[in-house]
């Protein structure tokens, strides 16, 4: 639905090479250049620095460059969109997914759902993680996807969802193979004075927060802030031997680690972020799983 010069310029910017674009466009480089010429005329910005070892984003480009990314997505759900209106399929329940933000038990009850209402479609969205260019928590709730299973930032994440509570998961500490702590049944806090811990930074977290000032009460000097966690955060952990603070639920995301508990017991909550603008079939997931915790 999106111009096709947009396309070749998120290529080109992705490659960082007129030729490699062209390649994938299926393009003659001539084509290509051309089209990037005329986006740059109709927009008046320019977007590439040309030189003979490639084309490099201005920061012009650079800027619309993440913002072309989001129309589409944005553009490719709405045609998803209406192609199962078409279809008649009915309502479609589109929940979000990745590596940080499984599934873990949306599933069993989107098979209820399927149970009650046979004509809803449920669709798994793949969510960007935090390597992905562009990210931001949250994005494409409500457009892209309805609702997403994982842990609840509180400060990131006032004010921009819904928020149903599944439980809440440990926060522990987990150590690399040769770490002096590794196989610990379980460690206090001053265990950890001396060593560079990594966990996320203020201000995303509240229980994250609270169980830093604990830790610096109990001697903890070094630290190293995580805006928000991937795998490379895992596998910096490993090779630099630094302790990770994360949530058990994660254990098998890090399974290179070690794993101990940690003495006095943080927690933090886990649950379903949800658009405040749901259909009818979305509104009833929601309600089978608010019917689930009460069961517990």
């Amino acid at each position: 639905m999106y111009n096709k010069q947009l396309n070749a310029f998120v290529k080109t910017a992705e490659s960082g090479s007129f030729t490699k674009a062209a390649r994938e466009l299926y393009l003659a480089p001539a084509s290509l250049i051309q089209q990037i010429n005329a986006l740059e005329e109709h927009l008046g910005v320019i977007l590439f620095e040309r030189s003979s070892r490639g084309a490099k984003l201005t920061d012009a480009g650079s800027s619309l460059y993440h913002d072309a990314l989001e129309i589409m997505r944005l553009s490719d759900a709405a045609v998803r969109k209406a192609r199962i209106v078409q279809d008649g399929r009915g309502e479609v329940v589109r929940i979000g997914t990745n590596m940080l933000m499984k599934c873990r038990d949306l599933m069993g009850l989107c098979a209820r759902l399927v149970d009650e209402m046979p004509d809803v479609t449920i669709e798994l969205v793949s969510v960007p993680t935090p390597d992905n260019a562009g990210w931001s928590p949250l994005k494409g709730l409500g457009v892209e996807y309805d609702m997403v299973e994982g842990l609840y930032l509180s400060e990131f994440y006032r004010g921009k969802c819904g928020f149903l509570e599944l439980g809440s998961t440990p926060l522990v500490a987990a150590f690399p193979a040769h770490h002096r702590l590794c196989g610990a049944e379980s460690v206090a806090l001053s265990d950890l004075a001396g060593d560079v811990v990594v966990m996320q930074q203020r201000g995303i977290s509240k229980e994250f927060d609270e169980l830093r000032d604990q830790m610096i009460a109990a001697g903890v000097e070094s630290f190293v802030d995580v805006l928000h966690y991937s795998v490379q955060t895992f596998a910096q952990c490993e090779i630099a031997g630094q302790v990770l603070i994360a949530p058990a639920l994660w254990a098998d995301l890090y399974p290179d680690l070690h794993v101990s508990p940690i003495e006095g017991g943080s927690s933090i909550r886990y649950g379903i972020m949800h658009s405040r603008q749901l259909s009818k079939s979305a509104r009833l997931l929601l309600s089978l799983a608010e019917q689930n915790v009460s069961a517990k």
